[in-house]
């Protein structure tokens, strides 16, 4: 997946998984967004934050934040992200065939120290 200025289209004739890059997490809490565009159903769609140190192996990644998205309206869906380490990455998981989402993951917004 890319980071695209008008948003990203994914379509998955099976249930799949699609994993971002890993960017700098900017503190340990905050929250996180995903603007959506148009989308196909919703009620069988997950998104969420991993993190990890720098050090560690992709593998060893930890959920810190997630959100089920319940309506296909556009509109931007937030949520609470703890525990966060040095860096983070958007995972989405469309769970259902035969689905689309139009959308652009926003850059999360870090509580201060």
């Amino acid at each position: 997946m890319d980071s695209m200025l008008l948003g990203e289209t994914l379509a998955a004739d099976e249930g799949a998984t699609f994993v971002g890059n890993w960017m700098p997490a900017g503190g340990n809490s905050g929250i996180a967004a995903i603007q959506l565009f148009a989308a196909s159903i919703t009620d069988k769609v997950t998104l969420r934050l991993d993190s990890k140190s720098s050090d560690e192996d992709d593998a060893a990644a930890v959920e810190v934040g997630s959100r089920n998205l319940t309506s296909s309206a556009p509109d931007i869906y937030e949520f609470a992200v703890t525990d966060a380490k040095d860096l983070v990455r958007y995972v989405l998981v469309l769970q259902d065939p035969e689905h689309h989402l139009h959308f652009q993951f926003l850059q999360p917004t870090w509580a201060a120290h």
